[in-house]
């Protein structure tokens, strides 16, 4: 059974004319283990996991991806590949779902 693996990078400030600064550090847990990576490491993780079965999580995803591929463009067709698979998930494309299901376009924390 594939586990659910959530990950985030920390990176350089993004820039005017560069979205995707160096990436400076990559964590995840998989329910059970939870690792910081640093240097070829990201790379080598990143690697293994887009290879991999496992569904891979995280908030603004995209952003995630585009910044490790910058990094290391070899992983272009992992990347494409996992999408395709649908084993990589973005949990703020998913909390704008749900609100807009319910009518919303926001969060409103007055609401009750």
């Amino acid at each position: 059974m594939p586990k659910v693996i959530a990950f985030d990078t920390e990176t350089w400030l993004i820039q005017p004319g560069n979205l995707t600064p160096k990436v400076v550090c990559l964590t995840w847990h998989d329910g059970e283990t939870s690792d910081i990576l640093i240097g070829e490491d990201i790379f080598e993780w990143s690697r293994n996991a887009l290879s991999g079965t496992d569904l891979l999580v995280g908030q603004n995803v995209a952003y995630d991806l585009g910044v490790l591929v910058a990094g290391d463009p070899t992983l272009i067709p992992l990347v494409f590949k996992a999408l395709e698979d649908g084993r990589i998930r973005d949990t703020m494309i998913r909390e704008k779902l749900l609100l807009l299901a319910q009518g919303r376009l926001s969060f409103d924390y007055k609401m009750k």
